[in-house]
Formats: C-alpha cells, sequence, structure tokens
C-alpha cells in the first residue's frame, strides 16, 4: 500500500475509485493524469484512494497530486469502509460494486471497460443510469481524451454535479429484474402474471 500524505487544513473530501477484483488500468490512468490531479485539487477534494486490484500499480509519486493525500492498493478484505467514507465513487461496471455504492447513496460514476466481452454489466449500467441512479462513462479514454483541457475539466464537473436519485431498493427483486430483461429472463413476477391473464382470458 502507498500513502501520500501532504498537509492539508480543508475539510476532508474523497474520491475512491475501485475496479474489484478486475485489472482496469485504463480507469485508474484516467483518475491519476495531471489535469485529473488538477481538478481534484481545485474542486476541494483532499483524499484520492485507488484500488487497482489486479492491475498495474500506480507510480509511488504522484508529482500533481498538489494538496491530495493520495493512497492506493490492490486489495482488502472489505471495500466498505472506503466507500462508506467517499464523496464521489468512479467505479467498474461490477453489479456488487454498483449496489453497494447505491446502498449508501454514493454519487456513482461508472466506468465501462470496452475491453471486456461481457456486456451484461454494461447493460445494467446504462439500465441503472436511465433510472437516474448513476452516471456512465462509455469507455475510460473519455477520462482524460479530449480536444481540450476545458472540455475534459467539463467532464469531471460534470461528475461532481450529478445528483442521483436515490435507489430505494426496496424490492430485493428490483435489481435482479433490471438485469434478467436485459438478459431476455423474464422474471418470476411476470411469468406468474402472464399465467394468471391466460386463466382469466
Amino acid at each position: 500500500m502507498f500513502s501520500s500524505s501532504p498537509r492539508s487544513s480543508r475539510r476532508k473530501k474523497t474520491i475512491f475509485v475501485t475496479v474489484g477484483t478486475t485489472k482496469f488500468d485504463l480507469l485508474i490512468e484516467g483518475v491519476t493524469t495531471p489535469e485529473a490531479l488538477q481538478w481534484m485539487n481545485k474542486n476541494g477534494y483532499t483524499h484520492l484512494i485507488i484500488q487497482y486490484g489486479k492491475g498495474t500499480k500506480p507510480r509511488s509519486s504522484l508529482d500533481d497530486a498538489g494538496l491530495l493525500t493520495v493512497e492506493t492498493y490492490d486489495f482488502k478484505s472489505s471495500l466498505g469502509a472506503d466507500m462508506a467514507a467517499a464523496d464521489l465513487v468512479l467505479s467498474h461496471a461490477g453489479a456488487g460494486t454498483v449496489m453497494e455504492a447505491l446502498r449508501l447513496g454514493k454519487r456513482l460514476v461508472v466506468v465501462i471497460n470496452t475491453a471486456l466481452m461481457d456486456n451484461h454489466q454494461t447493460e445494467l449500467a446504462h439500465a441503472m443510469a436511465k433510472r437516474g441512479h448513476l452516471f456512465v462513462v462509455e469507455q475510460p479514454e473519455d477520462l482524460n481524451k479530449t480536444n481540450s483541457t476545458s472540455s475534459l475539466m467539463e467532464t469531471w464537473n460534470d461528475f461532481d454535479s450529478f445528483v442521483p436519485i436515490p435507489h430505494q431498493g426496496g424490492d430485493p427483486n428490483d435489481f435482479s429484474n433490471i438485469l434478467n430483461q436485459h438478459m431476455g429472463v423474464v422474471s418470476l413476477p411476470t411469468a406468474a402474471a402472464a399465467v394468471e391473464t391466460s386463466k382469466a382470458s
């Protein structure tokens, strides 16, 4: 684990970046560019915590970190504490990570890993985005490849200004139903309703 801790009297404000058990180096690269770090400093963020999974460990010295306290690690037994403490979460599209962030009511930015062949996670992220629960970045390159620094800053500003619609989580089947719909699987309640309709007719 690497941690750099410049002194700061600012109110603690944290960005948590997580890739789960996967490898997603393009996401890690996108959040550690000089422009991204500059934006974090400018917008009052004091801590950047990066969980990089099976990917490449970020360089041990982020010269552009400024007043940011930067912590990086590959795995922990639980990411719950880091996620709970975060003001902004950037993550892969893993279902477990997404649902934990939504359960905690976090401002969540899901970055699609276009290198993966399985599109179910992507479809799920888009479904939740349509409901206003999270913000989707279609490809990791969008974090750092734009026509100008100003447009890149606008991208990051969109993250910070996004106000998610809380995910109520009252229906334990809600999340699985969304996934089933995108996989073409009929949920049990829907199937039961279809049977009742057939009986009535």
